[in-house]
């Protein structure tokens, strides 16, 4: 006798409609196009999604537990202020991730722990850090830093990692950071190159303290510029 499979009735989807209204809501207020302090009118926002009150809710709630809106005191809901200290708060919490995925992507390297794809991003991840411009190359030679390769950089570490749940918290934090635009001088962008070369090959030779500190140095390293935001006009 063939027992009945209890989730054969149950229908999978990948996306709903409040994931794609929290996605459109997050997406907003990322790029700055909901501005920190600017309230989320419910029946506005229904029209313009062209969604219901129940799917809004719900993103809104979502959206409310990563601390990109607020509850106001005399009802409804803002998007969240932008503050120096919260920047620096997640910029913490990023270095202390990153320096564990940068651990673990070496600790996999030296235990022999990768499959064949993801042996294969280990020299990917080199070539991509020895692509980019080194400290002693001359200023006016040196191309615009693309900062896709910074992300690709990242993402292949949390790839090697191999650790979803860990990569899904550092989107998060990473997500989070996006409202707080800054301006990376020249000098650090190509600090940041020499950064990326020493994590690269930390991680590829299977040293886990040392792609640990330098990761943790890395991410850390962007604190000065976010506390700079405070000094703006």
């Amino acid at each position: 006798m063939v027992e009945a499979n209890p989730l054969a009735d149950i229908e999978y989807q990948t996306v709903t409609i409040k994931d794609v209204v929290y996605r459109r809501l997050k997406d907003a207020i990322i790029t700055g196009r909901l501005r920190p302090g600017e309230r989320l009118k419910e029946d506005a926002l229904s029209k313009l999604l062209n969604v219901s009150r129940t799917p809004l809710r719900e993103a809104v709630q979502r959206l409310e537990q990563e601390q990109l809106v607020e509850r106001l005191p005399q009802g409804g809901v803002a998007v969240s202020p932008i503050s120096v200290a919260d920047a620096l708060e997640l910029n913490e919490i990023r270095a202390q991730l990153e320096a564990l995925a940068a651990h673990i992507a070496a600790g996999r390297v030296k235990d022999g722990d990768l499959d064949e794809a993801e042996q294969a991003l280990v020299p990917r991840l080199v070539s991509l850090a020895e692509s980019r411009p080194a400290l002693s190359d001359p200023v006016d030679e040196q191309p615009e830093l693309d900062p896709d390769t910074g992300r690709e950089f990242h993402a292949l570490i949390y790839a090697i990692a191999g650790r979803a749940r860990l990569a899904t918290m550092l989107t998060q934090v990473v997500d989070g950071l996006k409202r707080y635009r800054v301006r990376i001088p020249e000098e650090r962008k190509r600090t940041v190159a020499e950064e990326h070369r020493a994590i690269a090959n930390a991680i590829a030779n299977g040293q886990r303290r040392e792609a640990e500190r330098y990761m943790r140095k890395h991410v850390l390293g962007a604190s000065v510029e976010y506390k700079k935001l405070g000094q703006r006009d």
